[in-house]
């Protein structure tokens, strides 16, 4: 077994970052666009899939303390006083976000990682606010570990753009 460094987790720590924001750009662009979309699951499928798998990153840095990426142990790496940085910077109060945290990994624990076969139907969680908290937290680690700055807002544009030129090429093509 290998230990993972302490360079690959901020490593780590990025690439959840970015993951979260492509695939979370993905869900949205497809569902601003799901009127023009309807006749084909496809579209649906990949929407829920982009969602699920952004809840699944955002549980890897903001769900159980019991994970190394978890935001919290990032005292451990150079990062003090993070929980007010990150409250203050995101403009939500720790009962808020509390709040968006137990929405979140309830649709995990209950709609993607496990199956609650008894009360599976989730309100699916408020992301706008998520993505504002990856955005603000991957400054944080950016700044201070030593790793270039992953630029959440572009790369949020970037993904939002492609998604809706993959999307238009195919209703183009489809409609003939």
């Amino acid at each position: 077994m290998t230990v993972t460094t302490d360079n690959e987790i901020k490593i780590i720590i990025k690439h959840l970052h970015a993951n979260f924001v492509r695939n979370y750009a993905i869900r949205k662009a497809i569902e601003d666009n799901y009127t023009n979309l309807l006749s084909n699951n496809l579209w649906h499928i990949i929407s829920n899939s982009c969602l699920d798998i952004a809840v699944i990153n955002w549980c890897s840095l903001f769900g159980s303390e019991n994970d190394a990426t978890h935001w919290k142990k990032c005292e451990l790496r150079g990062i003090t006083d993070i929980d007010t940085q990150l409250l203050n910077e995101c403009e939500i109060t720790k009962d808020n976000f509390v709040k968006l945290h137990t929405k979140i990994t309830s649709y995990r624990n209950r709609a993607v990682a496990h199956i609650d076969l008894y009360n599976w139907h989730v309100e699916v969680p408020f992301m706008q606010q998520a993505l504002k908290v990856i955005n603000v937290s991957s400054d944080i680690f950016s700044n201070h570990n030593g790793y270039e700055d992953l630029d959440i807002e572009q790369e949020f544009n970037n993904q939002t753009i492609l998604t809706r030129q993959l999307i238009s090429s195919y209703i183009a093509t489809s409609s003939n």
